[in-house]
């Protein structure tokens, strides 16, 4: 940006710039002059009046000193170098020199080198020196490379051209070029090559210049594409041309094969013939045609002597492999019964790894339940998680069953009054141990089946006359009494023999919850038992109750059915008015 100062701007700094006593004693100068020059040489000058605006004759003359033939006047500076400018509007306090600053065209020339313009390209461009220049310049073009932009000469030094502005003086630019790099092949085929060839970077390589023909003319090998180093482990994109000369190796794999000894007379398997890195697969052992029974295969070594693991069939090799198939004597699997000396079953087919049902061989224990399956047996002893898929070791094993003994649980029968029903046979489906539930339902069927008569359980006593809570356990056969009711009913009737109603439960059972015999609040009549009498309490009293066929006796009232089936015989009395 250009610096101005204003010629009475000037003059009042230098007055506020003297003190007091310097005013007193300073010879002022009313007048000042202006002199005007181009470079050294002296145009002319004005005087006038200090601090007096230009007078416009004076403004003629200044204007005058503007005029120079083939250039333009720009601005006036207060000094040679032209860098500080300034605006003359006053007389200044004291002389004063002043520099013309004029401005030329000038020309900037463009130079492609060994490159080429389009055609009518614009190759010269006119302006006033530190003008804008508004115009594009043109972009040439070279074979094989990309221009990257224009430079000019500063002695022996290139220096890109990058302001916007004409210079001061005439300008030749030049076109910088990169050449585009070269991408050499190394085919790795005996007899055929390919050229260089030369593209601009990020550009798609064409394919088209390989013949995949001559790469694949080598039967034993295989051509697994282009690679940029020798040890082909980064492969080339030819979507993308290199910024940089580059060389890329086309990678061959030889084919390789794995052979197989089964270790099994006149059984063979076929070798398996790939390209190194090629996926591959464990060949199937079919033992029904090896005729193999007591043994298993335990993988294949690439040792004979099966040191070391197995081998892992993942990719094939870089080279040819025998591997050696690994056979190991099937294991012997004793089942023992609980007793621990019982043999159950004695398996020698079973593959190490394989999977088997012990419960397949489970003895047949009547009434005794099943519990587990132990390996070993003593302080070794270990039980087996999952005896429905056990997985058979790789060395002999002992197996032991465990079985839980149940004891038979009998129940026979007494009526209500104590008497024993040897009638009915003894109920002895009971089984268990540890927790025994209550069997009555199934004692109640059983009693049904056997009787026709629907029976009620009441209570259980053991031999000692106690009574039984359940669930029970036992750890021996034992018998249980069960005390057994059959339905009977009580029967109301009236003095004249008419049924007032009856109701039915098992022998000794309670007949209703509360009072047997109450008056009714609602319709007032007597309830016995919870039948309705239909005597009204506002006509009649309760007086007694007898069994029928037998009046002489009064029967009292109790809230637990009989033995026997009954009927009670009411008397009410009829209130007097």
């Amino acid at each position: 940006m250009k610096k101005k100062l204003s010629t009475l701007i000037l003059a009042s700094f230098m007055i506020a710039s003297l003190s007091s006593c310097d005013l007193l004693n300073a010879e002022y100068t009313t007048e000042g002059t202006i002199s005007f020059y181009d470079g050294t040489s002296l145009l002319g000058s004005i005087t006038g009046t200090a601090a007096n605006e230009i007078s416009d004759a004076d403004q003629l003359i200044i204007d005058s000193y503007k005029i120079k033939e083939d250039n333009i006047f720009d601005e006036w500076y207060s000094d040679s170098a032209l860098t500080l400018s300034i605006s003359i509007n006053y007389y200044p306090y004291q002389d004063l020199d002043v520099y013309a600053k004029f401005l030329t065209d000038v020309t900037i020339t463009l130079d492609p080198g060994d490159g080429t313009f389009d055609e009518g390209a614009q190759t010269t461009f006119i302006g006033l020196q530190e003008t804008e220049i508004t115009e594009d310049f043109p972009t040439p073009s070279k074979d094989n490379s990309t221009f990257d932009y224009w430079y000019y000469m500063d002695a022996t030094e290139e220096v890109k051209f990058e302001t916007k502005f004409f210079p001061a003086d005439d300008l030749t630019l030049y076109a910088k070029y990169s050449d585009w790099p070269y991408l050499s092949f190394v085919t790795n085929v005996p007899g055929y090559s390919i050229d260089p060839i030369q593209l601009e970077p990020g550009t798609e390589v064409p394919t088209e210049i390989i013949n995949l023909t001559s790469l694949n003319s080598r039967s034993d090998y295989d051509f697994r594409g282009w690679y940029t180093d020798t040890a082909f482990t980064n492969r080339f994109n030819f979507d993308d041309m290199p910024d940089e000369d580059t060389t890329i190796y086309a990678k061959f794999l030889q084919e390789h094969s794995i052979f197989f000894v089964t270790n099994v007379t006149d059984y063979t398997i076929d070798p398996i013939i790939g390209f190194e890195g090629d996926a591959i697969e464990a060949p199937d052992i079919d033992k029904n045609n090896m005729m193999v029974t007591d043994k298993y295969f335990d993988g294949w070594y690439s040792d004979s002597a099966f040191a070391g693991d197995p081998y892992s069939f993942v990719e094939m090799p870089d080279s040819d492999l025998t591997l050696y198939a690994k056979w190991t004597t099937n294991p012997v699997i004793t089942l023992y019964d609980v007793d621990g000396t019982t043999v159950l079953a004695t398996l020698t087919d079973e593959e190490a790894g394989s999977t088997v049902d012990l419960t397949a061989y489970n003895p047949d224990h009547e009434h005794d339940d099943f519990l587990k399956w132990v390996e070993n047996s003593g302080a070794e002893a270990s039980d087996i998680i999952d005896p429905y898929n056990y997985v058979v070791p790789d060395s002999d094993i002992n197996l032991y069953v465990y079985y839980r003994t149940n004891y038979m649980l009998t129940i026979d029968f007494q009526d209500v009054d104590g008497n024993a029903l040897a009638a009915i046979s003894n109920y002895d489906e009971i089984w268990g141990s540890y927790s025994i539930s209550n069997p009555s339902s199934d004692v109640e069927a059983y009693l049904f089946d056997e009787t026709a008569i629907d029976y009620k359980v009441l209570d259980y006593y053991d031999a000692s006359n106690n009574e039984i809570n359940f669930p029970y356990a036992i750890s021996s056969d034992e018998t249980l009494t069960a005390v057994i009711a059959t339905n009977v009913s009580i029967y109301l009737k009236n003095t004249v023999g008419t049924a007032l109603g009856n109701v039915s439960g098992y022998q000794t059972e309670e007949v209703v919850t509360g009072n047997v015999t109450y008056v009714d609040e609602t319709t007032n009549n007597y309830v016995v038992y919870g039948i309705d009498t239909t005597y009204s309490a506002d006509l009649y009293t309760y007086n007694f109750a007898y069994l029928e066929g037998d009046s002489s006796v009064q029967y009292v009232l109790s809230n637990k059915f009989p033995t026997t089936d009954i009927t009670l015989v009411l008397v009410f009395n009829l209130l007097e008015d």
